[in-house]
C-alpha cells in the first residue's frame, strides 16, 4: 500500500502540534505531560522522523474528524517499540523518605481501633443526621456575627472580644451557613482564641455549618499540626472525633498524609484521652 498521500495528511494533522507539544516539556518533566513522543530520526515509520502516539494525534487535531485520522493510523505500519508513556508517580519516588513521613495505619483508624479496643461502638455519624446534639442558632445569635466581631477574631484582639462579652454580646453567633466564630479560629489555629471563647465566653464547641464540618475538622485542616488546639476540643467534646461532614469524612481523614505518623503518635500517647461520654448514647441519627 502507499502511504505517501496518508503520511501527507497526518503530517498536517499533527506534525506541528507534536513538535511544539515535545519541545514544550523541559528534560527533567515528571507528570503525566512527560513525553507522549519521542525524537527517532532513525526510525521510517512515521513521516515526521517520530513514534507518535496514537490517542494524542486524536486529541490534537480537534479541526480534522477524528475517524479519518483513525483511519490513516491504522493503514500505517507498527512499529516493533511503540512509545511508553511515562505515567507520575502516585507517591514519592524515595520510599524511605516515605516511611519516615508517613505511617500504614491512618489517625482516622487508630482513633477506631483505641475505640474498639476499649469495648465502645466506634460508629461515624453524619452530623447534619443527628439531632438533639448540636447548637441550634437563633436569629439573634446570626445577626450578632458581624465584622465587628470577624475583625476581632481574625486579628487575635481577645480584649476586645472580652469587652463585647462582659457588655452582654453573645459570642455563640454564626452567619446563615453556620459558619461560627468557633470554626474561624479553628481554621487559622488561633489555640488562644478559642480558649477565651470556651473557658471564658461559654461559647459551645457542639457546632456545625451547613456543610457538616465541626470545629474538630477545621482544626485538624491546618497546614501544620496543631495538637494544643486538638487535644483542647478532643477534651471538650470527643464525640467530634466521630462526626463526618456531608463528603462523609470524620475530622482526622483531612489531616495531610505526611503528617500521619504524628498524629498516630499524639493520638496513641493519649490513648486514654479517647473516649466517648454517655451523652454519645444519647444522640439520634436520622435518614
Amino acid at each position: 500500500m502507499n502511504h505517501s498521500n496518508d503520511s501527507s495528511d497526518i503530517a498536517l494533522a499533527s506534525a506541528s502540534t507534536v513538535y511544539m507539544y515535545q519541545s514544550s516539556i523541559s528534560p527533567g518533566t515528571t507528570s503525566k505531560k512527560r513525553r507522549l513522543c519521542s525524537s527517532n530520526s532513525n526510525n521510517t515509520n512515521d513521516p515526521l522522523g517520530m513514534k507518535v502516539h496514537d490517542k494524542f494525534i486524536v486529541n490534537s487535531a480537534p479541526n480534522i474528524k477524528k475517524r479519518k485520522i483513525q483511519h490513516i493510523i491504522s493503514s500505517l505500519p507498527r512499529s516493533r517499540s511503540p512509545t511508553t508513556v511515562v505515567e507520575s508517580p502516585t507517591c514519592n519516588d524515595n520510599d524511605n523518605d516515605n516511611d519516615n513521613n508517613t505511617s500504614s495505619c491512618s489517625p482516622h483508624k487508630t482513633i477506631l481501633d483505641v475505640l474498639s479496643s476499649k469495648g465502645r461502638e466506634a460508629i461515624v455519624r453524619p452530623s447534619l443526621n443527628v439531632t438533639n446534639f448540636f447548637v441550634h442558632h437563633t436569629q439573634e445569635q446570626i445577626n450578632a456575627y458581624d465584622m465587628e466581631v470577624i475583625r476581632a477574631v481574625r486579628s487575635q484582639d481577645i480584649d476586645q472580644l472580652r469587652s463585647m462579652h462582659k457588655a452582654g454580646r453573645t459570642l455563640q453567633c454564626a452567619n446563615r451557613f453556620g459558619e461560627s466564630l468557633i470554626h474561624m479560629a479553628c481554621r487559622r489555629g488561633f489555640t488562644d482564641v478559642v480558649r477565651f471563647l470556651v473557658d471564658e465566653a461559654n461559647v459551645s464547641v457542639k457546632v456545625r455549618d451547613d456543610y457538616g464540618r465541626t470545629p474538630l475538622h477545621d482544626a485538624c485542616w491546618t497546614c501544620e499540626p496543631n495538637e494544643e488546639l486538638v487535644e483542647f476540643l478532643m477534651l471538650q467534646c470527643p464525640e467530634l472525633l466521630l462526626m463526618s461532614d456531608k463528603r462523609g469524612n470524620a475530622p482526622f481523614e483531612y489531616v495531610r498524609t505526611e503528617h500521619w505518623a504524628r498524629w498516630v503518635a499524639f493520638l496513641s500517647e493519649r490513648r486514654g484521652k479517647i473516649c466517648l461520654s454517655h451523652t454519645s448514647t444519647c444522640m439520634v441519627t436520622v435518614g
